[in-house]
């Protein structure tokens, strides 16, 4: 026990250094120089009766007051850890499992607290026994333990901790290729909430989790200031920070084996925050000189390439079928719609024979999977580069994932490139395949197309169409009359007091008499009518 006693009480700053200091009572627990030589089960035994004790015990059991006698002026307070104290705070008697499963036992600070509700937990991670949580939500056992420094996985306010905790999960191979997707999502929000905060910090000494490639990666801060070899020639390691994992720039990045740091939303600040410290190893992305060349002359979007619709006319239908029918949260209004598909044609192809792509200065070698069709977003002029040849439905399952990129709804180029798979084992036409086998490829019925196609020409379409007379009976077809809903009532006119058009040279009032007023006739098309005689 003195041991574990002995570091709380060195006092290098007592202002009495030669005065007897008299102290109250200094609590311990039985057994707790023991308990590290007893056996699992006994250590486990023993961590529950600890928590049951946590949950109860007074704050004067954790902490005793040692005050100076004798002194002349003012006495000199100074407050110690108990034995006890001592003990839950720096000793290894908490028990957490792992990803082995294997029980070990940690300082409360070593390990994480998962608590009810927890929507992912981390099972990479050395969380507190499940056998024993339960026992931190009783009393005052969990605040007692976050005052000895054990933290809570998803909390804001320990942000900073899960941040180094993931970079040194990842230094230590902790992190499988399964854990990649999860481990990701945590950093994302531990980083949104550490950014929130009034004055954000990371931890000296601190790792953060990044990725290089196809794989998880530990990037120490200590290298970002030391300026240390990344093993490529390079003068040193340099983090770059991305607000979206599927850009071209992060693609990029990524296939240059260069550690990124992904994170949505926040990006922007997060970088700020480590080129506070870190100014000429941090980069975000969006910073990055991109830049490409074909057939040696550097891409100029608006001067290249004819508009992609020539080659695929039925593209702008199927995106808008996908926004209409298969799109994300409310159905998109005609005005969305208008703005996708409009932007669906204004991007262009253009098809080279070579090509150059540097980013930041360093040559890039674009993936083997993209097939050489690159997308190039502009304001104004939207481009994909493509090899030269014949079009073909191969090459069109990488084009539309490049226009999905474009458009910034990349949760269609999957949906495109599956339909331009299905339509190549139909045979069907490169450019006008036929509706139902549209619909087949996009999975849906043939009716939703052709409502999509009537909503891209328009409202007036559709208005004109429920105008047109339904049947012989009509009146105004039976007076070969014509509906249209843009003609107004004018004084000394036929009246339209709804959808249709009346005859006009009928009228026996001249168009400057108002003429006396003439019931309205309704037709079987809907339309309402003012008759052209008074009864």
């Amino acid at each position: 026990m003195q041991e574990q006693w002995a570091p709380y009480v060195h006092w290098p700053g007592v202002y009495y250094p030669r005065t007897p200091y008299r102290g109250t009572p200094a609590w311990r627990l039985p057994g707790q120089d023991v308990v590290g030589r007893l056996g699992q089960e006994a250590r486990l035994a023993y961590a529950r009766l600890v928590l049951h004790g946590l949950a109860g015990w007074e704050d004067a059991r954790f902490a005793s007051v040692w005050t100076s006698a004798g002194s002349q002026s003012s006495p000199d307070r100074e407050r110690v850890p108990t034995p006890l104290g001592a003990f839950v705070r720096e000793q290894p008697w908490l028990p957490v499992r792992g990803r082995d499963r294997a029980e070990r036992f940690v300082r409360p600070a070593d390990a994480w607290h998962c608590p009810p509700g927890l929507e992912e937990e981390p099972s990479y991670a050395p969380t507190v026994d499940h056998r024993l949580r339960h026992l931190l939500e009783r009393g005052k056992a969990g605040d007692r333990l976050r005052e000895m420094r054990l933290p809570t996985w998803d909390d804001p306010r320990d942000s900073d901790r899960l941040i180094a905790a993931l970079g040194r999960l990842a230094a230590e191979g902790a992190l499988g290729a399964e854990d990649r997707p999860a481990a990701q999502r945590a950093d994302e929000r531990a980083w949104k909430h550490l950014v929130r905060r009034p004055r954000p910090a990371l931890p000296k000494g601190a790792s953060l989790l990044a990725e290089s490639g196809d794989r998880l990666i530990s990037v120490p801060l200590s290298a970002l200031d030391s300026g240390e070899s990344d093993g490529d020639g390079d003068a040193g390691t340099a983090l770059y920070v991305s607000g979206e994992r599927d850009s071209l720039t992060a693609l990029l990045v990524r296939e240059m084996a260069r550690p990124l740091l992904t994170l949505p939303g926040v990006s922007a600040k997060a970088a700020e925050l480590l080129a506070a410290e870190h100014p000429t190893t941090v980069r975000h992305t969006d910073d990055l000189m991109f830049t490409v060349t074909v057939d040696g002359t550097r891409v100029d979007p608006a001067a290249m390439g004819e508009p992609l619709v020539q080659q695929l006319p039925w593209l702008t239908l199927a995106v808008g079928v996908l926004s209409d029918h298969l799109g994300r949260g409310p159905r998109a209004s005609e005005a969305e719609l208008s703005e996708l598909t409009s932007l669906v044609r204004s991007v262009r192809l253009h098809r080279y024979h070579s090509w150059d792509i540097e980013l930041d200065g360093r040559p890039v070698t674009l993936p083997g999977r993209l097939g050489g069709v690159l997308p190039l977003p502009d304001p104004k002029h939207p481009l994909v580069l493509a090899p030269a040849g014949e079009p073909g439905w191969p090459e069109t399952t990488r084009i539309v994932m490049a226009v999905a990129e474009l458009l910034g709804r990349r949760e269609f180029g999957d949906r495109l490139r599956l339909a331009a798979h299905q339509l190549a084992t139909r045979h069907a036409d490169l450019r006008d395949p036929g509706q139902e086998e549209l619909a087949d490829a996009l999975e849906v019925t043939v009716h939703q197309v052709e409502e999509t196609s009537r909503r891209i020409d328009g409202a007036v379409g559709l208005v004109l169409e429920r105008c047109r007379p339904s049947s012989s009976t009509c009146s105004a077809r039976r007076r070969r009359t014509r509906c249209s809903c843009r003609r107004r009532a004018t004084p000394g006119s036929s009246r339209l007091t709804s959808r249709s058009t009346p005859p006009s040279s009928r009228s026996p009032y001249p168009s400057s008499s108002p003429g006396p007023a003439r019931p309205a006739i309704r037709t079987n098309c809907g339309a309402t009518w003012a008759s052209d005689s008074p009864s």
